[in-house]
């Protein structure tokens, strides 16, 4: 975020304070939820291992992405691609979000 306030000639902390007026978060929120969207996509069309989706969507270590997915879905992914596979496999169409 610092550059993109250097590039608007703001300080990072008016640029923060209008990201969470605008959006309604922080930015680290708001880009681990982005982040969270694509890995739950990948945990639900692919068989990628959880490793590689976690690497894959930005995070830094798999213990960050296990935390921030199960404070978002009260499960962890190794939990929910498991219940995706369950529900598949009995004709429901997914996991409640």
């Amino acid at each position: 975020m610092l550059i993109q306030a250097y590039d608007l000639c703001v300080s990072k902390y008016v640029l923060s304070r209008m990201f969470a007026k605008t959006f309604h978060c922080n930015f680290s929120k708001y880009v681990n939820g982005v982040r969270l969207n694509y890995a739950v996509a990948a945990l639900e069309n692919t068989m990628d291992s959880i490793t590689n989706i976690c690497l894959d969507c930005g995070f830094e270590s798999q213990r960050t992405f296990n935390r921030v997915f199960k404070d978002r879905y009260k499960i962890t992914p190794r939990e929910y691609r498991k219940r995706m596979e369950h529900n598949n496999r009995n004709g429901r169409l997914g996991v409640r979000r």
